[in-house]
């Protein structure tokens, strides 16, 4: 696109997400838009408000139908969304089919953003819905066909024993709750548009997919958000402000990874986890920088090393590689091995070895106005 043209991509998809906040703000009955002012709040502080108003303002909305507004869950939704402070915002999981995942895995340029924003509208229909149908047939519409592994658990435990899917996935909501899927869905959705309205000046959106059966953690990655201690999350530069959490089972009490694995249904479809971290500048010369290290839960699967880089001089690239290793204990390990990956960074990068694909794009070598995509695959089972 020309720089006429960027602008103007840019001011209609900024224009998009302000009329997504004033839907939640009139539907929820909350104000959201001083959350977007960069004078007033950090992102930090903006991210937090901007949670705690929506759960808020769903909790207190009374357009679900009685029937379908809490689920069936002992826990009342007040309290199944709070949380204890925490370094960064937790990303939730979605669900995507296998086909899907694999075609957004090849797009790069401009198709990068392009589908951040077809995202965001897919987050925002599905957010509107009033009832569980319409729900289900909005996720059904849009591809995105879960959010969050709570849901999944019990739609693949309802086709175990032979309910479709789609029943299935209406029995899920029913039970978890139309606030609470709402809620999840919200959630996802502002991160995508705090990234679009506070300044995009050397920050980056990624988009993480997961396309084996491995669950992948970043082992003790809340010891890399503020200055590195140990584990496989290490911020070279900038501050990581949110990244994907999910559990293996429903409750909050399984064990956390960050990349659920593979789920083959009933009916012979496969769908794949995909997740959203958000990394920005700090104040000086320097961009938002650093490595993940994804590594199996089980310690079976093969890991995936994943670098990104917006820097305020440099080329902005991504480089993703298998991943051998356990967790890292020492900064100069790790920095090591982002020098390394920061050498042979690129805007596309499309790589196999044995049975792995392996792919990563960004969508600008230049500005600092980034969207990234990773994609790691093994072969399903048959």
């Amino acid at each position: 696109m020309s720089d006429v043209q960027d602008d103007i991509y840019e001011d209609e998809f900024v224009r998009e997400c302000f009329a997504v906040i004033e839907g939640w703000e009139r539907r929820f009955g909350i104000e959201l838009k001083s959350l977007f002012d960069p004078d007033q709040h950090s992102y930090a502080e903006s991210t937090r408000l901007l949670r705690e108003r929506i759960i808020d303002g769903i909790d207190r909305y009374d357009g679900f139908p009685p029937t379908e507004a809490e689920g069936s869950s002992s826990e009342p939704f007040s309290t199944r969304f709070r949380r204890g402070d925490a370094p960064v915002e937790f990303e939730p999981n979605f669900f995507i089919t296998r086909e899907n995942a694999e075609i957004i895995s090849k797009y790069q340029g401009d198709s990068v953003l392009q589908y951040v924003g077809s995202l965001r509208k897919s987050l925002d229909l599905m957010a509107s819905s009033d009832t569980v149908e319409s729900l289900v047939a909005s996720s059904l519409s849009t591809g995105v066909l879960i959010v969050g592994s709570a849901i999944l658990i019990e739609v693949r435990i309802a086709m175990a024993a032979g309910t479709a899917f789609r029943a299935a996935l209406l029995a899920s909501l029913k039970s978890t709750g139309l606030k609470s899927a709402i809620a999840t869905i919200v959630v996802l959705a502002a991160a995508i548009l705090l990234w679009a309205i506070v300044g995009r000046k050397s920050k980056i959106l990624g988009l993480v997919i997961n396309d084996t059966d491995a669950n992948f953690v970043v082992t003790n990655w809340r010891d890399g958000t503020q200055g590195y201690k140990s584990g496989n999350l290490y911020m070279t530069h900038g501050a990581l402000k949110s990244f994907p959490v999910s559990h293996i089972g429903e409750s909050l009490n399984s064990p956390e990874v960050q990349l659920n694995g593979r789920s083959y249904l009933e009916d012979g479809s496969i769908l794949v986890a995909a997740s959203m971290f958000y990394a920005e500048a700090k104040a000086g010369f320097r961009g938002a920088e650093g490595i993940f290290l994804f590594t199996d839960y089980d310690k079976q699967a093969t890991g995936y090393a994943y670098q990104f880089a917006v820097p305020y001089t440099n080329a902005n690239g991504v480089y993703l590689q298998p991943y051998w290793g356990g967790e890292m204990t020492k900064r100069d390990e790790i920095n090591s091995l982002f020098r390394t990956m920061y050498d042979k960074r690129q805007t596309y990068l499309d790589g196999a070895y044995q049975n792995m694909i392996y792919r990563a794009s960004i969508n600008s070598s230049k500005g600092q106005e980034c969207c990234a995509i990773a994609y790691f695959s093994i072969a399903p089972k048959s």
